[in-house]
């Protein structure tokens, strides 16, 4: 289906020219112009609703799906909860539990943590964590700090952030901390944060378990 038809609304060009993913436009990690869509007609949504649906994934395409949200789109969305793009399974899992379809986003979000490669799918895992903290998930960021070195900078920062401990959008005392953390051996770094934790008054049942 073409997009770029004539004697179609400003809503209609905006969002097919937002579509045409430029360089700029996948670093910085722009959506679609999703705004335009509620300058389309009727049947402009519809078309574009259709071509989306068609499409493979992207989270642009879920995200704009979720703005629609007819019976058709949400259909789709669902459907995305199992898709190959990690980032799409995230956006899909978060967009219906805004819609009261809870049951997905919590293990959406662990399973990113856990298996995600530094990169997008582990920034979008890493934002839902920090909007999303539950318990389990904080267990699982605990985890990951005792286990996996690569992970320690961010997921202890995102734990300092949920108990209140990071200062500004960027505390660089914090982010030297874990810095030096992350250069010791796995036991002796998840030691001395369990220390630094008690020294400071963190009170977390969660470290209770370790």
């Amino acid at each position: 289906m073409r997009l770029d038809l004539p004697r179609r609304s400003s809503g209609w060009k905006r969002f097919a020219d937002s579509m045409t993913l430029t360089f700029g436009r996948v670093h910085n990690g722009e959506s679609y112009d999703l705004s335009a869509l509620d300058e389309m007609t009727p049947a402009e949504r519809e078309l574009i609703e259709q071509t989306l649906i068609a499409r493979p994934q992207d989270w642009r395409d879920t995200e704009a799906l979720l703005v629609l949200g007819t019976p058709a789109a949400l259909a789709k969305v669902r459907v995305s909860l199992h898709d190959d793009y990690r980032a799409v399974r995230l956006f899909a899992a978060e967009g219906l539990y805004l819609r009261g379809e809870t049951g997905h986003l919590e293990q959406a979000i662990i399973e990113g943590l856990r298996n995600a490669d530094l990169g997008t799918d582990l920034t979008v895992a890493m934002h839902l964590a920090k909007k999303y903290p539950t318990p389990a998930i904080k267990r699982v960021l605990i985890e990951g700090l005792r286990d996996h070195s690569g992970r320690v900078v961010w997921f202890g920062t995102l734990l300092f952030d949920g108990w209140g401990l990071i200062e500004g959008e960027f505390d660089n005392k914090a982010t030297a901390y874990f810095h030096k953390l992350s250069a010791m051996p796995n036991a002796e770094r998840f030691q001395a944060f369990l220390e630094y934790c008690r020294e400071i008054g963190v009170k977390d049942p969660l470290l209770d378990e370790f």
